[in-house]
Order: structure tokens, then sequence, then C-alpha cells
């Protein structure tokens, strides 16, 4: 194959968007030589290229037509080809963190819908060329209690697989209380080596974004019955095609832009309620509509709700 056409397949990946490759005469006729060598010896290809090549259009003779090397590879295969492009990658990282002196930590750690805790780690370093750089070196489930013992143990086991467990010298976390023991323990951990930096003074950084979300948060508690019965009118409409849709039909009978969609907060996150309510407020209208078409419908916000939700945003 022409490195013309490999350096595009390797965009593919890269960029994971479909593309069109010229395939001219002399490739075509060694492509299908390749392909009857590898059926004929029973190889199939299975490198990072091939993962996506069901995604590639190429064009034979001017028409555009189906990729004729797609073969179709097992989730074995699959899982196999992703977990050697892992390993590769691992160790570009290992050996850029091995040049490194100092790396600072974030962490983070939640629960999914499906009830499953999750933990990554992300190690942040100043490159030889003075380069600001941050890689994520772990990202695996968390087995309960999410105890600070846990979680301290997970981040000592994963900076002992990278052999950096000698050169952190801060931890960014959460104000949660489990985080603090976390931390201590971490901090315990190096002293005990004679590897803590600066003394520990200044080893745990809490999270500057958490602090200013509990601050938010605590200041528009006075209208947490209006964020609420907006939060729960949000959910109760998307949760159903059907009521989305109604919704829509009276948007258009009162002529209401259907620009901004209706968004779900998340609770640490104070600007994901600010652009509910923002959004919530352009159907205010249409909300008190859909309240005499709908008898299930208990959350319609009163006038005075609305007029305290504006004077938030």
């Amino acid at each position: 194959m022409s490195e013309s056409v490999t350096k595009n397949l390797s965009d593919a990946v890269s960029e994971n968007e479909p593309i069109e490759i010229d395939i001219g005469e002399e490739d075509n006729k060694t492509n299908k030589e390749e392909e009857s060598n590898s059926q004929k010896k029973g190889r199939r290809r299975t490198s990072d290229v091939w993962l996506y090549v069901n995604r590639v259009k190429v064009k034979e003779n001017g028409e555009e037509v189906f990729n004729p090397r797609y073969e179709r590879i097992s989730r074995n295969t699959m899982r196999s080809d992703v977990m050697k492009i892992y390993e590769s990658a691992k160790e570009e990282v290992k050996l850029l963190l091995k040049g490194t002196i100092r790396i600072s930590l974030t962490s983070d750690l939640w629960t999914s819908n499906q009830n499953i805790g999750y933990m990554y780690l992300t190690a942040h370093f100043v490159h030889s060329d003075w380069t600001l750089q941050k890689r994520i070196i772990n990202f695996c489930q968390m087995e309960p209690p999410h105890t600070g013992v846990v979680i301290s143990d997970a981040i000592i086991d994963c900076l002992i697989a990278w052999g950096i467990e000698d050169k952190v010298s801060t931890i960014t976390l959460d104000k949660a209380s489990a985080n603090d023991v976390a931390a201590k323990t971490i901090m315990n951990n190096f002293q005990v080596r004679d590897k803590l930096c600066f003394k520990g003074l200044i080893f745990h950084v809490r999270c500057c974004a958490h602090i200013l979300n509990l601050v938010v948060q605590d200041g528009i508690h006075i209208i947490q019955d209006v964020i609420e019965n907006i939060r729960c009118s949000v959910t109760y409409l998307k949760k159903s095609t059907s009521r989305m849709y109604k919704l829509g039909e009276i948007a258009r009978q009162l002529s209401v832009p259907t620009s901004k969609s209706l968004t779900l907060d998340v609770a640490t996150r104070w600007n994901s309620t600010y652009v509910m309510l923002e959004h919530a407020f352009v159907y205010q209208k249409v909300f008190e509509q859909y309240a005499t078409r709908d008898a299930n419908y208990k959350w319609l916000p009163s006038e005075d709700d609305w007029f305290k939700a504006a004077k938030s945003l």
C-alpha cells in the first residue's frame, strides 16, 4: 500500500472520521495481491488502522465503493489490539515521566448511574522543554466502601506501578471527608520514606472549583424550592419523548424559540444549575400551557418562583 493511503488511514484512526482515498491501479493491484496472500496464509489484519477500516470509503477507478479489504473482527481480537495500543502508549508516558523531577496529582471519584464507583488520577508536570504537561495515569473501578484508606491504597498502588512514588509533591482533592483521610494517609507514607516535599506544608491542596461550588450552592439555597420545582419539571418532561413533543408543539404555537433545549443540572456543578434555570426561563409560558394538558404534571413554578429565578440569573 502506498504511503499516501497509509497516512490517510492513520489520520482516519486519529480523527475517527470517514475519509475518501483514491486508489490507483498499481495500489489496487497490490491490495488484491496482499489480500489473496493474506487469505491463503489464514492471517487477519488486526492493527489499530484496521480497527476502523470499515469507516473508510475508497474510490476505485473513479467510483466510490466500500473498502474490499475490510474483514469482520471479533471482540476478543479487538480487545487484544486495544490492549496492545494501550501498552505501547503507556511505555511512552513512562519514559516521559522518568525524566521528570516533580509531579503534582489531581484525583476525583464518582458513582455512575449503574452505582459503580470510578476513580481517575492525573499527573501534572513540567517537561524538560519547560512546557506544562498532564497525563491521565489511572482510571479504575473502585469497590465500596469508598473510605479514605481505600482511596489512598489505590493511589499509592498506581504510583508504584508507574514508578513515580518518590516524585509526588502535591495532590489536589475535593473537600470530601474521605479525601482528607486519603491525603493524610498518603502523606504519612511519604514521610516514613523521607520523600515528603516541603515537610508536607502544601502537600494536600483542596480543589478551588469544589470550594467555589459549595459557596455558590450555599448562596442559592434561599431559592432552593424554586430550583427544585424547575428541576422536577425538567426531569418529568425529559423522561418521555411524547411529553417533549407536546412541549415543542406548544412552543411553536406560542412562537417561543426552541434553540435552547431543557437541561438538567448536576449538584456538584453550580454553573449547570445556572444553565438549567436560564433555559427553563425561556419556556415559562410553555410550562403554563403544558400544565393545562397534563394532569400528572404537578411542579409548575408560580409567578413568584419565576420572578426569583429571573433575579438569580
